[in-house]
């Protein structure tokens, strides 16, 4: 605000003093002619060049100030469009383009070109996202490496891959660590990083690993026994409808292992079981109908259920059969 007013308040200054010297030039004009002595009509004419003179230096003054002041606000000008146009150059290089694919798709396309006979080029576009930290690529690529899918078979990379995808909280790839520890394949068999990788994945609603760390639990796998926690991990993934969770939650509450003995229940899990073809599920509902065991006492319906069961090879069902004349 100071800054305008001082500005504002010179340039009145010049003004004021300009008219003074245009008001004396006319009133100098005005003499002349009615002046006819030689000698004053010489000194109005000094009197007039010296005023006209003065008002041709402040106009000179006043026209280099605003010519310099254009000047400058014309540079000012130029200097603002080259950062304008610097800027706008900025923006667009940096930004990203409209149709970028995500990795899903990018990881999609690879996968693709690996069933023809452009696999190599999707191999190539695999380890790239991978080696970007895309932890699906991570887990696949590491899965390649295990089954020897397009690429030579190698554990030590396809533990790598796996590793890398599941400390990101990959949960397929976390399951699969699980594996490789439980059963020594690539490393050294090692129960207790089994059992981490398991509860990760099973934390995360892995159906596999919360059936093996019932299964760990239940079997004293490199843990201390614990049938409460089995019954936990296999009623958790029974609830996602695995077959075999089903029968084995439904055995420990057939025989009261971690639960009190509750044959309904039992007999329910089994019918679950059964229902999705799973040979042991049958026997032992065949086994609750022959005994009355949590259903109706049913004769027909357990040799139905049992011939089933050993028509998928189950021994124990063929033996059960003998055992009561069929």
């Amino acid at each position: 605000m100071g800054l305008f007013n001082s500005f504002g308040a010179k340039n009145n200054e010049k003004k004021d003093t300009l008219e003074e010297l245009q008001e004396k030039q006319m009133e100098c004009l005005e003499r002349l002619d009615a002046v006819t002595d030689g000698n004053r009509r010489a000194q109005l004419q000094e009197e007039l060049k010296e005023i006209e003179r003065k008002i041709a230096e402040l106009n000179s003054v006043a026209g280099n100030q605003s010519t310099g002041m254009f000047r400058d606000t014309a540079e000012d000008l130029d200097s603002l469009k080259g950062a304008r146009a610097t800027q706008t150059e900025t923006i667009i290089k940096t930004e990203p383009p409209v149709a970028t694919k995500s990795e899903e798709q990018l990881l999609d396309e690879a996968l693709a070109m690996l069933a023809t006979p452009n696999y190599e080029e999707g191999v190539k576009r695999i380890i790239e996202l991978a080696e970007q930290g895309y932890d699906w690529a991570q887990k696949k690529l590491g899965v390649m490496y295990y089954n020897g899918e397009r690429v030579q078979k190698d554990m030590a990379k396809a533990i790598f891959w796996n590793q890398k995808a599941a400390e990101q909280g990959n949960v397929d790839a976390q399951r699969n660590l699980g594996v490789f520890y439980m059963s020594g394949q690539g490393v050294a068999q090692n129960y207790e990083k089994a059992m981490y990788w398991y509860e990760k994945a099973a934390e995360q609603g892995n159906v596999d690993a919360q059936f093996n760390l019932g299964m760990m639990y239940e079997e004293n796998i490199g843990i201390a026994q614990n049938y409460e926690k089995a019954v936990y991990w296999y009623e958790k993934a029974a609830e996602q409808g695995f077959d075999e969770a089903l029968v084995e939650a439904g055995r420990m509450y057939l025989f009261g292992n971690g639960v009190l003995i509750n044959y309904e229940k039992a007999a329910s899990y089994f019918l679950a079981g059964s229902n999705q073809g799973n040979a042991r599920g049958k026997y032992f509902l065949g086994a609750m109908y022959y005994n009355g065991q949590g259903v109706p006492k049913n004769i027909n319906k357990a040799v139905e259920l049992l011939r089933a069961s050993a028509a998928q090879g189950l021994d124990v069902a063929q033996e059960f059969l003998r055992d009561i004349g069929y």
